[in-house]
């Protein structure tokens, strides 16, 4: 299913940029380096969230770009520090920062990021957008160190999984959910803002737990962009794999030999009927929370009128994110 957005909201998507020139630089190969080594375009769902929302509570123009760059930005800086510690050469197909200099200086440009997010994002003088976006960078390291400790462990629950779904993906989606509503003046609310802002975290944590999960079922997918089980490759157990161990835990010793090897020589063990059905459950689990986050909407939606096309375009991304295959 394709993306069906309304023209202005794809028009201010389209200049959600990961490119960080624009001013004096210093140091301009750092520039030229993120603008080769992290890939324009992407899913950009965070940036798109708040772009929605920002024109659901009809938020400034330039202060809703500023609020989708900065989300983007955040993001994009954990993508470069991640390849680091992944040692990845290739995202999307594509050469990481660390392929294309070294990883110090992929941690640079990183650095660099976050550093330009949190200049931008100040420039909006609202002392509590700044905490809060920091206090979501806080929890992407939270998470990560969290998923650091489950590499190589075959013995990983679903409450452990969350924790670092929740931390790595859905704090960030809360943020870009709830900063448009942060730098709303207050005159301009005429709603329960608190309620307001709860459900819109809400939509965030809910949104954010699926796509973690679609993502790991793509790592499955033979359409996907990245090496078949990638995460297995990397010592991870991530929701499909719990799944297929929860169907056959008699695969626990064999699929502990798999966490941290490129490829089996004897091949993955489980059986297609096995994936197939980790699969379907993983993505039912995904839909339910999809569904959870459309009844929040619903219940905002009697708080604060969505317009119409705004209504439309949140249900597009659900669908898509639902189907989503690559």
């Amino acid at each position: 299913m394709k993306l069906s957005l309304p023209d202005r909201i794809q028009h201010r998507l389209s200049r959600v940029s990961y490119r960080v020139d624009g001013l004096e630089s210093p140091v301009p190969e750092i520039e030229a380096l993120i603008s080769r080594g992290l890939v324009a375009g992407g899913k950009r769902v965070r940036p798109l969230l708040s772009l929605l929302i920002a024109d659901w509570i009809a938020l400034d123009e330039a202060k809703s770009l500023k609020i989708a760059r900065a989300v983007e930005l955040v993001h994009a800086a954990s993508l470069a520090h991640d390849d680091v510690i992944d040692e990845s050469d290739l995202r999307r197909r594509k050469p990481t920062l660390r392929r294309l200099s070294s990883n110090s200086r992929a941690v640079l440009a990183g650095d660099l990021l976050l550093s330009r997010t949190l200049r931008e994002v100040s420039e909006l003088d609202n002392l509590e957008l700044v905490k809060s976006l920091a206090r979501s960078a806080e929890m992407l390291v939270y998470g990560e160190w969290l998923q650091q400790e489950l590499i190589g462990e075959i013995d990983v629950s679903e409450s452990q999984l969350s924790a670092v779904h929740h931390k790595k993906t859905g704090s960030l989606m809360e943020w870009a959910c709830t900063a448009p509503l942060q730098i709303l003046e207050l005159s301009n609310v005429s709603f329960p803002r608190d309620d307001f802002s709860h459900g819109l975290k809400e939509i965030g944590r809910l949104v954010g737990a699926a796509f973690q999960i679609i993502d790991d079922v793509v790592d499955f997918s033979t359409e996907s962009e990245k090496p078949f089980a990638q995460d297995l490759r990397e010592g991870l157990v991530n929701s499909v794999t719990l799944r297929i161990l929860s169907k056959n835990p008699s695969l626990k010793a064999s699929l502990s030999r798999c966490l941290g090897v490129e490829a089996p020589a004897q091949g993955y063990p489980w059986s297609h009927d096995e994936l197939a059905y980790a699969i379907t459950e993983s993505r039912s689990q995904a839909a339910a929370q999809i569904f959870a986050a459309g009844r929040v909407l619903e219940e905002l939606h009697a708080l604060h009128p969505i317009p119409p096309d705004v209504r439309l375009a949140f249900e597009s991304l659900f669908e898509v994110l639902k189907g989503r295959k690559k």
